[in-house]
This record gives C-alpha cells, sequence and structure tokens, in this order.
C-alpha cells in the first residue's frame, strides 16, 4: 500500500478552496484522514475523497509534487553534445579539431515522483 500523501498537522485545501487541517492519516476503515474543516469533523480516504453526507466536505486536493529545477549548458559539437553544470565550462571545452556549433543554456524541470507514489 502506497504512503498517504495528506500529513497529520498540516493543512490542505479542498475543491471548492477551504483549508483543511489533518489530525491523523492512519484511523481504521476506509476513510483513514480525520480532520477539520470549517469548524467541523470530516474525513477523506487516503486518496482525499470526502465521505459522502459528512457536513459537506468536499474532496481534498494532494499537494504537488516536488519539482527540481537545474539549469545546464549543452555543447553542440559536429560529432555531438555535451552536458555542462555552468556556462564557464561549456565555454572552456574545446576539442581539437572537432567544430563546436552552439552553446546554449536549457532550464530541466523533472517532477520528482508522483502522489501516491
Amino acid at each position: 500500500m502506497s504512503e498517504c500523501v495528506f500529513k497529520p498537522g498540516q493543512t490542505y485545501k479542498t475543491r471548492d478552496g477551504r483549508e483543511a487541517l489533518i489530525y491523523c492519516n492512519d484511523a481504521p476503515g476506509p476513510y483513514s484522514i480525520h480532520g477539520r474543516l470549517s469548524g467541523r469533523i470530516a474525513s477523506w480516504t487516503p486518496s482525499g475523497a470526502a465521505v459522502v453526507g459528512s457536513g459537506g466536505a468536499p474532496d481534498l486536493i494532494p499537494p504537488a509534487p516536488p519539482r527540481i529545477r537545474e539549469r545546464i549548458w549543452c555543447n553542440v559539437y559536429s560529432n555531438g553534445p555535451a552536458l555542462h553544470p555552468a556556462k564557464e565550462i561549456a565555454l572552456g571545452l574545446v576539442a581539437p579539431g572537432v567544430l563546436r556549433i552552439a552553446v546554449p543554456c536549457m532550464l530541466i524541470e523533472i517532477v520528482d515522483g508522483e502522489p501516491g507514489e
């Protein structure tokens, strides 16, 4: 079973824009997340689905997965590309007899996993 993305002591948004404070995420039964929403107790499934008829509690929105942003430089040579972590390194590298065509900068963004993985 995957780890619950909703953590006790944290506040999460609901689909209708309200904030829900989570008390626990390991209660027995299918609605294992318990918390407070608009001054009332509410329950959700591990995926954030609200209990039908639980005081109008809407579904929780899971937190966005962490994103890793990295800037890299790519020397494009006549014989292939080479990636470098700094512009100075990319500009300083030349190989005898190999034509450097370009040194573009690229911004890479990687999503570090998905909620529930």
